[in-house]
């Protein structure tokens, strides 16, 4: 489970920022928006987290950290990276900060496991590494499991792997590339002693940008089961998208099932990749006077379309108790569907695997102390440098029972846009 995540000199962020799910006092009493995680150091998580703010506040941003730190987790050691720069975007309005490297940190507790894991790092290399763990238990420690650091002067880097580390450590230190993460390439060595790390923010952590909507090829590859099928359909009834039925036709590739108007060099290189594979084509239920009519999916709204792409990847994160983080997710959507979806992790009967929903948005609908507990919203704001500051809701000390989403469409909490007039 997500404990909080840090970030800086990214993007619109210059000084460290930081996202934290440790719930509160007050939230601890309340199951819906609290969970244990078997750790002493952090005993109870939120279940969500909400961050408003205007346009170009920091909110993608934000989502956008979380899927480099992610990505280059996953993908830094990899062979194909050798020469390529680190995607990292820091702070460009600060003539200093520009020259620096970014910073990412994440803790989550998984197992019990408490894990701080973090690097700093700019187009050319890692600058610093580190991995701490925390037992759990009567006897919780903290051990510094590895630490890597680079000396500008010396153009090496200062390593620390502690002895407890079993494994190849020399093979995997010194195969480690300046723009690699050391977790990354231990990984790939076999160094089983960080794979609960890794597999956490490989399996565990879920992250959706704005501009990569999920697709729906997972949804209706779950579909093809009887059992999640009923699933799936109770989720898209739950949003009154009067579907009654979903119909799943499967046929072997052949050339004729691609449009006659692409190009032959186009058409020639997907059949080549298409052939001896299976084609699916989904097919959703209406009923009417005249008995059930199906539409192709593409012939729905685009709320529903969102939606069942949606449905699949939701119920899945409920059931695995995974940490989902999706930008703007009220787009297309009716501002009582996005409450439905967020109660559906509220729901002790439905999110039976303690997951967690971090999400952005526009939609103050949800802003309802029967909805949410204060502990789990956040606004985002920019300050003078136009620097994104994350602000929680619980900084104002709102009363338990204070309309929030009226006190912040008012002004009193910020993160609004300042808008005027516009003038002829």
């Amino acid at each position: 489970m997500l404990v909080e995540f840090s970030v800086a000199n990214f993007r619109s962020f210059a000084e460290r920022q930081t996202i934290s799910l440790v719930a509160g006092a007050a939230s601890r009493r309340d199951l819906r928006f609290s969970a244990p995680t078997g750790n002493r150091a952090a005993p109870e998580v939120l279940r969500v987290a909400a961050i408003f703010g205007p346009n170009n506040s920091g909110k993608s941003a934000f989502v956008r950290a979380l899927h480099f730190f992610k990505s280059f987790v996953r993908e830094s050691a990899k062979e194909s990276q050798a020469n390529d720069e680190i995607e990292v975007k820091p702070f460009k309005f600060d003539s200093i900060l520009v020259q620096q490297p970014s910073e990412f940190e994440v803790i989550f507790i998984t197992n019990g496991n408490q894990y701080q894991y973090g690097f700093r790092a700019d187009a050319r290399r890692v600058h610093e590494e580190w991995l701490f763990h925390m037992t759990r238990g009567p006897g919780q420690k903290t051990q510094r499991w590895f630490t890597r650091l680079y000396d500008p002067d010396s153009g090496e880097y200062e390593w620390y792997i502690n002895p407890s580390v079993r494994g190849q450590k020399e093979v995997w230190r010194e195969s480690t590339r300046d723009n690699a993460l050391f977790l990354s390439t231990a990984i790939q060595l076999k160094a089983e002693h960080f794979q609960e790390t890794f597999d956490w923010i490989s399996d565990k952590l879920r992250v959706v940008p704005a501009n990569n909507r999920i697709s729906s090829d997972y949804t209706q590859k779950i579909c093809t089961d009887d059992d999640s099928k009923i699933k799936v359909l109770s989720f898209l009834q739950a949003a009154d998208t009067r579907i009654s039925d979903i119909l799943i036709e499967e046929s072997e590739f052949n050339e004729s099932m691609i449009p006659s108007v692409l190009p032959e060099s186009l058409r020639e290189e997907l059949t080549k990749d298409l052939r001896g594979k299976t084609i699916r084509k989904l097919m959703t239920g209406h009923k009417t006077a005249n008995g059930v009519i199906y539409l192709e999916l593409s012939e729905e709204s685009d709320g529903t379309q969102v939606l069942f792409a949606l449905a699949g990847p939701w119920l899945d994160t409920l059931k695995t108790g995974k940490t989902l983080i999706i930008d703007e997710l009220s787009n297309s959507l009716h501002p009582l569907v996005v409450g439905t979806l967020v109660e559906a992790f509220h729901n002790l009967d439905t999110n039976t695997g303690n997951a967690q929903l971090l999400f952005t948005g526009h939609e103050t609908y949800v802003m309802d102390p029967r909805k949410m507990h204060r502990d789990e919203i956040y606004f985002l704001e920019k300050n003078e440098s136009d620097a994104t500051r994350i602000i929680p809701l619980s900084d104002f000390k709102p009363r338990g029972n204070e309309m929030f989403e009226r006190g912040y469409l008012h002004g009193r909490y910020g993160g609004i846009p300042q808008v005027t007039s516009i003038e002829s």
